[in-house]
């Protein structure tokens, strides 16, 4: 019989051909840090014409391609249900992983409290945005996490986290009118029930327009660490501990 393997990586494709190979390549270096088949790779594309299965077929690393409705909420959904393994990643299309990702992810999941506490720990890493150039913009570290804050500031950003698959499976991802993704809402339901654990040094590249609002936000200085938090995580006493 065949072992489940320990993390599943789940990649939504739709028309990516201008961006899924690098993001590949990325995800391919990082595979070299797993054991014998301790991740699985999952790519769920909606129905592409551009050429992406094409560039997709070209990588020699194993995988399981499937097909999806349109719709990211309905791609991520349809790679978790095909998922085998007891922790899921997300890796969107047009976005990378940072050298050593995986692995830095990984040495958590292989410890003892991951494995005590399978179904209620989610591993929430560093963000690094990046432009159409893979050019870095602005890097955001894991914030303290407090439980009440999190149903109005999203301190997780959906694909720079690894979430239990048991959880995942029982909290697909809403579908919202006119195909929104609806990540940050699935995320505050993941987190009422989970518990968040820093992995700093692992950094998810996400790509993001450099005329978007949090980038802007970011060169005024607005996002950064707040010592109000930190006030807050004293007083309320609920802080997730890094490892």
């Amino acid at each position: 019989m065949q072992t489940a393997p320990q993390l599943s990586i789940i990649v939504a494709a739709r028309i990516s051909a201008s961006t899924i190979r690098a993001c590949l390549e990325t995800l391919e270096r990082n595979l070299a840090a797993a054991g014998p088949g301790e991740t699985e790779v999952i790519v769920v594309d909606g129905h592409s014409i551009d050429g992406t299965l094409d560039i997709v077929h070209s990588f020699s690393f194993p995988k399981t391609i499937v097909s999806s409705e349109v719709g990211a909420a309905r791609a991520y959904n349809q790679g978790v249900r095909q998922a085998r393994g007891r922790w899921i990643a997300f890796l969107n299309s047009d976005d990378e992983w940072a050298e050593g990702f995986l692995g830095a992810v990984l040495a958590r999941l292989r410890g003892r409290k991951a494995e005590r506490q399978a179904e209620r720990l989610v591993l929430h890493t560093a963000v690094q945005f990046i432009d159409g150039r893979g050019r870095d913009l602005y890097r955001r570290y894991p914030a303290p996490y407090i439980g009440f804050i999190q149903k109005y500031y999203s301190v997780i950003l959906h694909p720079n986290a690894c979430y239990p698959a048991a959880l995942m499976k029982r909290h697909p991802f809403p579908i919202l009118e006119g195909n929104r993704f609806s990540d940050r809402e699935q995320v505050w339901t993941l987190m009422r029930e989970a518990r968040a654990v820093r992995v700093p040094e692992a950094f998810y590249r996400y790509r993001i327009s450099p005329h978007s609002g949090t980038v802007q936000l970011a060169r005024q200085g607005t996002i950064r660490k707040s010592p109000v938090g930190v006030r807050l995580v004293a007083l309320v006493g609920r802080l997730y501990v890094q490892w």
